[in-house]
């Protein structure tokens, strides 16, 4: 299993690129990736994502690696684990992006149809513990830095970019400490 994140250059897979992806092993967390890449040409650039991710257009343009390699990259890195099994905090704009990356370069999926992600994990976490989740607007408000809190996490900085491999590795902790009861130790005291 292993617990991945992506950025993007905004949220449509047909017109943004896939920037950043971050990936960590959830059983072996000492084995982990992160790939940066330039833009897919062609693509756009939201400043939108730019305030949430803060890798500029100019910043990718000097990355070596193209969308494609990062893809593939991404692909030999899976192919070295028994389980195929995707982990994220929403997982579901990470696979669209990758689903059609993949069909864009005819590269083989090699993941089932099914996917584990933390908010519902989290959800039945405080059902199963008597607790009623937060609420806004009558949905529930879990996003990445709230679970964490909730697993006893300090939270990010409020001013820090989203990073993929970062937000990798917490949302693996978060996963083992509502699962498994125990937090993760990564290779450095700090999350990097």
């Amino acid at each position: 299993m292993f617990v991945i994140d992506l950025e993007f250059s905004g949220l449509d897979p047909e017109r943004h690129s896939i920037i950043s992806l971050g990936v960590v092993d959830f059983f072996q967390p000492s084995r982990t990736l992160y790939l940066e890449c330039r833009l897919r040409p062609g693509s756009a650039f939201d400043e939108e994502a730019f305030l949430v991710h803060g890798l500029s257009k100019e910043y990718l343009e000097k990355q070596s690696l193209s969308e494609q390699q990062l893809v593939l990259q991404f692909l030999a890195w899976v192919s070295q684990s028994p389980s195929k099994v995707w982990m994220g905090q929403s997982p579901w704009k990470d696979v669209e992006f990758l689903s059609r990356a993949c069909d864009r370069y005819s590269f083989d999926w090699p993941f089932g149809h099914r996917f584990i992600d933390l908010h519902s994990v989290a959800v039945g976490h405080y059902y199963a513990s008597g607790k009623n989740p937060p609420l806004k607007n009558g949905h529930t408000d879990l996003g990445l830095d709230r679970i964490a809190e909730y697993c006893g996490i300090p939270p990010r900085s409020v001013s820090e970019h989203h990073n993929a491999l970062t937000d990798a590795k917490l949302t693996a902790d978060c996963f083992s400490r509502l699962l498994l009861g125990k937090g993760i130790e990564f290779s450095s005291s700090k999350m990097e």
